[in-house]
């Protein structure tokens, strides 16, 4: 065989690998995987995380009502759920609105909403 041959043979067997091999390659990977692995506890379908609703606001008392409603209404367990308010330095009601419901966890600083988001 030429190099030339050689080469086209070689850069050929890339290209097939790139369009058919790779994609052959993973659905492979992932069967042995589910074939041989222990089934985890998120696969159950009983599994739910503990989760936190992150609201930022900034003078929203004429939407806090209803997005307080709305975020009660959600359907997750409540054990599982925490609602973190941070109002943002709010010079309006807002704060005191959201005191009302002790389930909320509330933050009033005046850094920021990217502050405020990131924990900074």
């Amino acid at each position: 065989m030429s190099p030339s041959e050689i080469l086209f043979w070689v850069l050929a067997i890339v290209v097939f690998y790139s369009y058919v091999g790779y994609g052959a390659a993973v659905l492979m990977i992932g069967s042995l995987r589910r074939l041989f692995s222990q089934p985890d506890k998120a696969g159950d379908g009983d599994y739910e995380p503990f989760v936190t609703l992150f609201v930022a606001s900034y003078n929203e008392e004429h939407w806090v009502e209803r997005k307080i409603r709305n975020s009660m209404e959600l359907e997750y367990p409540v054990e599982k759920l925490d609602l973190l308010w941070v109002t943002d330095g709010s010079d309006d009601s807002s704060a005191d609105l959201i005191r009302k419901h002790p389930r909320i966890i509330h933050l009033h600083s005046a850094v920021g909403k990217a502050a405020a988001i990131t924990g900074v």
